[in-house]
């Protein structure tokens, strides 16, 4: 389940800085025409995952928009949660995106998947564990534009790697 662990919080200087950091992507992707999924997984899905949020985005060449994520540091290399990337903003609400997703939770046994576009960020649970259609949905724009050093500092509390614990 996602449970806190004793990880540490983010620090006021560290959320200062990570905010900095998705206001830059945010700004850089949303200016531009929407991109491949090559540079937006490079560009932006990498450092948000694996600066940000602690996880390491690995291959998956049978579907390179969906990305097995595992924890940077600790559980022994084995995913914890996977990613589905998508370079659109508008298929963050895509049914086929999600149910694509939710197939390869339930295929890999993994109880968390996140939706990443360059706007936004959705926690979707395994309807193995959830309703379908249940999700955490984290505005990273929203969260730039505001200078919302708060809501960063919560967003990661809920979403980093080392707060995303397998069910035992």
């Amino acid at each position: 389940s996602a449970r806190g662990t004793a990880g540490a919080r983010l620090t006021t200087a560290q959320a200062r800085k990570a905010l900095w950091r998705v206001g830059q992507l945010v700004d850089t992707f949303s200016a531009a025409e929407t991109p491949e999924l090559t540079p937006f997984r490079e560009r932006f899905a990498r450092p948000v995952l694996e600066e940000i949020l602690g996880y390491a985005l690995l291959e998956n060449a049978a579907e390179p928009r969906l990305r097995p994520l595992k924890a940077a540091e600790g559980n022994g290399g084995a995913p914890v949660a996977l990613a589905w990337l998508l370079p659109e903003a508008e298929d963050l609400d895509s049914a086929k995106a999600r149910r694509q997703l939710e197939a390869g939770l339930i295929a890999q046994n993994l109880d968390y998947g996140l939706m990443l576009t360059p706007q936004a960020l959705r926690l979707v649970r395994s309807p193995r564990h959830a309703p379908r259609g249940a999700s955490f949905d984290v505005s990273l724009a929203a969260i730039a534009d505001s200078g919302g050093v708060d809501s960063l500092a919560a967003a990661s509390r809920v979403l980093a790697a080392q707060h995303i614990v397998p069910d035992a």
